[in-house]
């Protein structure tokens, strides 16, 4: 699990259990230095090379590309991770190897984090290990309920499936209360959209829907995070 400074609203908080940087360890309860972004930098690819790995993601990215360009989205990396602007460069958004589900978990989370989180790496979150107890698992649920909202809307866009996450290996089973908060978010969405996720959205509309439909993906190979 993920905790979180206190000042960022517990209501869009984002908690996976670990961060495997590709070195054979997990790295638990570390604070972000410039040591784990650069082993994080070493393993992702840029547009290129996403591009020849697979057509749809290169679709996707180049689409967000083209709406934020105050953003660098970079895949490949072997866990997610947002990089925040310094004075001497943009932003920088990780996601997972080249899993469009991945992409589109991660610019949810940009778009619901606000100005000031965008300004903290990571948007300022730690990790904890897994085995979270029930009490931690439920803080999860309801930090990841309105991310996942955005990204079903996303996927529903762009006609990639979606499908809950509760990023835990204990076997348990997706609570009621989970599926009830992601509804309750996705319905909440479609009545208002926050105004970065709108920007996306129309950005997917613009930039990818359309090609996406002229040449349908094989969706069989869309990997999902």
């Amino acid at each position: 699990m993920r905790t979180l400074n206190p000042s960022v609203s517990a209501s869009e908080r984002r908690l996976p259990c670990k961060r495997s940087l590709g070195d054979g360890k997990t790295h638990v309860n570390e604070p972000i230095n410039a040591v784990t972004i650069t082993m994080i930098q070493s393993h992702s690819i840029g547009y290129d090379s996403a591009m020849s790995v697979d057509p749809t993601l290169a679709t996707i990215l180049h689409a967000f590309q083209c709406t934020f360009p105050e953003l660098d989205i970079q895949g490949g990396a072997a866990e997610p991770f947002y990089q925040a602007p310094k004075a001497d460069r943009t932003a920088t958004l990780f996601f997972r190897e080249d899993y469009v589900r991945s992409l589109l978990h991660e610019m949810a989370h940009y778009c619901l984090a606000g100005d000031h989180r965008r300004e903290l790496d990571d948007f300022g979150f730690w990790y904890h290990p897994c085995g979270r107890s029930a009490a931690q698992q439920k803080q999860f649920e309801a930090a990841e309920a309105r991310p996942q909202a955005l990204e079903r809307i996303f996927c529903e866009t762009l006609g990639v499936p979606f499908q809950p996450s509760l990023d835990d290996f204990s076997g348990r089973p997706i609570s009621p209360v989970f599926l009830e908060k992601l509804e309750n978010a996705y319905i909440e969405f479609h009545r208002q959209m926050p105004p970065t996720a709108t920007r996306a959205l129309e950005g997917l509309k613009t930039h990818a829907v359309q090609c996406l439909r002229c040449s349908p993906p094989d969706l069989n190979r869309v990997l999902t995070d």
